[in-house]
C-alpha cells in the first residue's frame, strides 16, 4: 500500500480515475488512502493470527479494516468540509453497499481458498509418496 501511495504521489496514474500527484493525498480522498495503510496493517495482523481461515472471523477482520479506512477518510473529509451530516452523505453512504458485497464475497472465497490450498497440498503429498518437501 505504501508503494501504491508513493507511485501515485510521484505521478503514476494509479489512484481512482487515473489521478495522481500530491494533490490527491491532500484532497478529499487523501484520508482514505492513509486509511488503506492502517487497514492493511490491521487485516494483515489478524490474518497472521488465523482470522482469514473462517468466514466469521474473515468478516470481522474486514470490518475492522473498513473501520480504519472510514475513520481516516471521514476524519480527513470532515476537516476539509467541516463536520456535518454531508460528510457521511458524500464519504460513507455511497460506499457501504459495495463494501458489504465485497466483504461477503471475500468471506466466502478466502476461507474456501485456504481449504483448497490445504487439499492440494495434501493431494501433492499423497502423489509424492507422503513427502511434501520443504
Amino acid at each position: 500500500i505504501l508503494v501504491y501511495i508513493a507511485e501515485g504521489t510521484a505521478g503514476l496514474p494509479v489512484f481512482s480515475m487515473g489521478r495522481s500527484g500530491f494533490a490527491v493525498l491532500s484532497g478529499p480522498t487523501g484520508g482514505y488512502l492513509v486509511g488503506f495503510v492502517a487497514a492493511a496493517y490491521i487485516t494483515g495482523l489478524l490474518a497472521e493470527k488465523g482470522w482469514d481461515r473462517r468466514a466469521g472471523t474473515t468478516v470481522l477482520a474486514m470490518v475492522f479494516g473498513n473501520i480504519a479506512i472510514y475513520a481516516f477518510g471521514l476524519g480527513w473529509l470532515a476537516l476539509l468540509m467541516g463536520a456535518n451530516k454531508s460528510v457521511l452523505a458524500v464519504g460513507l453512504y455511497p460506499f457501504i453497499v459495495g463494501d458489504f458485497i465485497k466483504m461477503a464475497l471475500a468471506a466466502i472465497l478466502l476461507p474456501s481458498g485456504w481449504r483448497l490450498l490445504k487439499f492440494s497440498r495434501r493431494r501433492a503429498g499423497d502423489l509424492s509418496g507422503g513427502q511434501t518437501g520443504g
